[in-house]
């Protein structure tokens, strides 16, 4: 895929800038466009993936408000419901293994106990509406499902993260799509992975055994054609 693996001082200070790193400014509106476009073009400097990975993803909120610390309340928010989605996985999955031990396993359980029983619609959405469904095919395909797991935990330590960042890039590997809009700044037609075969020449094999490099370019891929 081309992955880049050397960044110039400017490059890292682009996105430094982007992201509010070095904004003095209480707060800053994130462009998730010029961001991505970016990755693109230069391939993502490793000290911020991690974010990156959480605006993409929707961890976070595009606006950084360094005063409320918006991005650290979003977390905590999906933290708690993490946590509530965890505690019933552990319940009602009698027979499997929740063991965290193998981070990857353990995540992708906790995804697939969330799209199958918490919001079944995102599977299996109703004949009079699917506008909701943000799944179709990735998570019948395993080897997918399980490398894209395995890169997100390279990258993000916290189990939360891990779960809402394997959650949302299957859904764009899927769709294109994801539970919340970038600002509203989306196009009407769902596209995901296989909408990037032709154009790119992007394999499925492609995403077996992703490293985090080459996960996050296909994602920026995918997102580069929704937002505008």
């Amino acid at each position: 895929l081309g992955v880049p693996v050397l960044h110039s001082a400017e490059v890292e200070a682009s996105f430094a800038a982007l992201l509010g790193e070095d904004t003095p400014a209480p707060a800053l509106l994130i462009n998730i466009t010029q961001l991505v476009r970016l990755t693109l073009e230069f391939g993502l400097p490793p000290k911020y993936r991690r974010h990156v990975w959480w605006v993409v993803s929707s961890i976070v909120p595009l606006v950084r408000d360094t005063e409320t610390d918006t991005w650290e309340h979003s977390r905590n928010e999906k933290r708690a419901i993490y946590n509530d989605v965890l505690a019933a996985a552990d319940v009602c999955l009698i027979d499997a293994d929740l063991d965290p031990s193998t981070p990857s396993l353990h995540v992708l359980r906790v995804v697939r106990f969330y799209v199958d029983h918490v919001r079944p619609h995102l599977r299996h959405p109703s004949p009079l509406d699917d506008t909701n469904q943000a799944f179709d095919w990735v998570l019948d395909e395993a080897c997918v499902a399980d490398s894209v797991a395995r890169a997100v935990v390279l990258v993000m330590d916290d189990p939360s993260d891990q779960f809402w960042c394997t959650l949302a890039f299957l859904s764009i590997l899927d769709r294109g799509t994801f539970l919340y809009a970038w600002n509203g700044s989306t196009n009407d037609l769902a596209v995901g992975f296989h909408a990037l075969q032709q154009p790119t020449s992007v394999s499925l094999q492609d995403l077996h055994q992703a490293s985090p490099e080459t996960l996050e370019l296909v994602i920026c891929r995918i997102v580069a054609t929704i937002v505008h």
